[in-house]
């Protein structure tokens, strides 16, 4: 699994309507909900409201991975070539459709940025930069559920297949598996489990396994609204197609405790990535560390 759909696997954000995006409910979702499911047990709640028709988020994302790529052939000098790869991500989701319990049947989404960056450097070159623009930077389209799942168009044209591929990386990402179904209080510790970590982090070609682990660290503010501050520690590995993959990741999570989601996410630790196929006869291995994080503003 790449950087970036390992970070959107995990965690997600959102921020209030903008004018471009905003328009009134309907009496429909006027009459939803307007706060988080009820848990059981003694604290807070860090699950996130029901959504109502005419809600409007905007997640920005910034992930970067830093790697050396040793490149050895047997009784010669090893080779680095170092890479940073950074994605971007800058999209707006307007709600159009919720059911009776406030989950989302439908949503438009504006997509302002959606873009690579890289960074090489070969052994005794200067740094070369490449941008690419995504198949989704600068469209919008809509998505509706329905009996065959999710649904989407482009507002101008057909979806090309790279375009189809990527629909579903947003929108809807913001899980709340890695979240207790109770209340919590500072001090208290929870992990996932092997199933859920197997779940959430494996991907088309690669299976991770591992441990998650969430401690309740203290009650803050962040931007004028009260937070729990979750500290958290991830260790996962697993085989993928080009290689063993190995993540260690440290970070913080600020979560609304009056149901507005994540405010705050970063994290950033090391990776590896050994029993690569030869290239041209080296053996190649992949040392780095990864980089992310995640604001919100209310």
């Amino acid at each position: 699994m790449t950087h970036a759909l390992l970070i959107a696997a995990w965690v997600g954000c959102s921020t209030p309507a903008e004018p471009e995006l905003a328009h009134a409910p309907d009496k429909a979702a006027a009459a939803a909900p307007t706060g988080p499911l009820e848990l059981p047990g003694e604290g807070y709640n860090l699950l996130t409201a029901p959504a109502k028709v005419g809600d409007v988020t905007h997640t920005v994302e910034h992930l970067e991975l830093a790697m050396d790529m040793i490149m050895r052939k047997p009784g010669q000098k090893a080779h680095t070539l170092k890479l940073v790869q950074a994605t971007d991500h800058d999209y707006k989701r307007r709600v159009t459709a919720v059911d009776g319990a406030g989950e989302i049947e439908g949503y438009r989404i504006l997509v302002k940025k959606s873009m690579d960056t890289e960074k090489s450097k070969f052994p005794g070159e200067s740094w070369k930069t490449e941008t690419t623009e995504l198949p989704l930077h600068g469209v919008s389209f809509t998505a509706k559920w329905g009996d065959f799942g999710w649904r989407y168009e482009l507002d101008d044209g057909k979806a090309t297949g790279h375009q189809a591929a990527l629909f579903d990386y947003f929108g809807l990402l913001f899980g709340t598996m890695r979240l207790p179904p109770h209340k919590v209080q500072p001090g208290d510790t929870w992990s996932l489990s092997p199933s859920e970590v197997k779940a959430l982090f494996s991907g088309p070609g690669e299976e991770m396994e591992g441990s998650v682990e969430y401690r309740f660290d203290s009650l803050d503010e962040y931007q004028g609204h009260p937070v729990a501050v979750l500290k958290f520690e991830a260790v996962l590995e697993g085989k993928g197609l080009d290689g063993d993959l190995k993540f260690v990741l440290d970070g913080a999570e600020y979560r609304s405790t009056e149901g507005l989601g994540t405010l705050l996410f970063e994290a950033s630790g090391p990776m590896e990535v050994t029993g690569m196929p030869k290239e041209r006869g080296y053996a190649v291995g992949v040392t780095g560390k990864t980089t992310f994080k995640v604001t919100v503003t209310h």
